[in-house]
């Protein structure tokens, strides 16, 4: 007993899918904050596309809370949040470059580092979940 160091919790979700549901919630967060700023008036991602991001975000983080539904679906919804952020990026850089005094704004950047937090954690959840699959299968065997 001297050698094994006790377990004072029991860890519920493996560090990728604590990435991705921290990156689900950040996603739904960074709609709130300012996507850009003009010298009159500054555009917070509620406005526009930042409800896409809200919906993604929320089904993001149900569906890798719920361990039997499959993490493609919640790998294909950080996709398609990043999908949105370079596009809503490449628009607003548009605007930067034509508007003297423009700024793309923290909320933005906030959505494509979470979109990419949720699209790192499935995958390492996903490689996790294979590794102990092929782990547990050498095991049997010998």
């Amino acid at each position: 007993m001297k050698g094994k160091k006790k377990r004072l919790h029991h860890k519920i979700f493996s560090v990728g899918r604590e990435i991705a549901l921290v990156s689900a919630v950040l996603l739904i967060i960074s709609a709130f904050l300012y996507w850009g700023h003009t010298p009159t008036a500054s555009l917070r991602g509620i406005e526009g596309d930042g409800k896409i991001t809200i919906i993604l975000g929320l089904l993001a983080f149900i569906f890798l809370f719920i361990r039997r539904i499959s993490l493609l679906i919640s790998l294909a919804l950080g996709l398609l949040a990043l999908a949105i952020g370079i596009v809503v990026m490449v628009e607003v850089c548009k605007v930067v470059n034509e508007v003297p005094g423009t700024k793309t704004g923290i909320g933005l950047y906030t959505g494509i580092v979470a979109s990419l937090g949720i699209i790192v954690g499935t995958i390492g959840d996903m490689l996790r979940k294979r590794k102990d699959k092929l782990f547990y299968l050498d095991e049997s065997e010998s």
